[in-house]
């Protein structure tokens, strides 16, 4: 799940992955849009820095933020096992979609490649 920020130019991405508390690992990353290219609908991004990257102990943030449009990008697959490992209830996609019409809602079932990223991420860190 993607977020953005209280900070400007910032983005929050929340993980599977648990810190020794067992809190969902948060990734804070600072952006910078590129320029639009000729032909091209959507932006494209640069990631400037890891801001910092921690657990998370309270959910109300992240579900305040999808409630209010806060969202960029949730894979309804992966929020469902993210309430599992962390016991947390996010809003439907009905709801999601409702609070902005920015956010891409993603329902498919295959995950795998969302997994493969990730780990490419952490083993990279």
């Amino acid at each position: 799940m993607i977020l953005d920020s209280d900070t400007e130019n910032s983005i929050e991405i929340y993980t599977l992955l648990a810190d020794k508390n067992n809190h969902p690992v948060i990734i804070a990353l600072r952006i910078d849009q590129k320029e639009q290219r000729p032909g091209r609908q959507n932006s494209e991004y640069v990631v400037n820095s890891i801001r910092s990257i921690y657990g998370k102990e309270n959910h109300n943030t992240a579900i305040n933020k999808l409630k209010t449009g806060y969202g960029r990008y949730i894979n309804m697959k992966l929020a469902a096992l993210y309430e599992t490992a962390f016991g947390v209830q996010f809003p439907g996609a009905s709801s999601i979609k409702n609070s902005s019409n920015n956010i891409i809602i993603d329902e498919s079932t295959n995950v795998k490649p969302v997994f493969e990223k990730i780990k490419k991420i952490c083993d990279f860190l």
